[in-house]
């Protein structure tokens, strides 16, 4: 679960986002098959553990996910950007949260509405997956 926002320097961020926290939506061939919560254990471990064998497997081609744990400018020894990590305490969820909500549900389900989505939380930002072949490539750039 390698991400980017970005392809080049200065902007360019990657991320090792397996131990990212929060929703995730499996796809079918009919469109939004399941919805899930990772908790404890990262979407990554929780996709991996719980539905690459059980009931599920088969049934979902490719899956999105929502994640509350911030990305952080700081880098780990292999290049990835780091994850905060989640408050202990929350007060609710404020205004931005709901619409960001809307946007993600919005997103995800590929409804009607979906020109008028909008994330709003300065800390919502929309990563693109990176595949295997072209981790090597981003990682360089970010770490040289």
């Amino acid at each position: 679960m390698a991400g980017r926002v970005g392809r080049n320097r200065p902007n360019l961020q990657v991320g090792d986002l397996r131990s990212q926290q929060g929703i995730y939506i499996l796809y079918g061939h009919h469109g939004a098959y399941y919805v899930g919560l990772a908790r404890k254990q990262g979407i990554g471990e929780r996709i991996k553990a719980h539905h690459l064998t059980d009931k599920h497997q088969g049934k979902w081609t490719n899956f999105s996910w929502f994640g509350f744990r911030q990305v952080l400018r700081s880098r780990d020894d292999f290049g990835f950007q780091n994850l905060k990590r989640l408050p202990h305490n929350s007060l609710g969820a404020d205004e931005a949260s709901i619409a960001d909500f809307e946007a993600l549900l919005i997103k995800a389900m590929n409804l009607e509405n979906r020109q008028k989505m909008r994330f709003t939380s300065s800390h919502c930002t929309e990563w693109e997956q990176v595949s295997a072949d072209e981790l090597p490539s981003f990682l360089d750039k970010v770490c040289h």
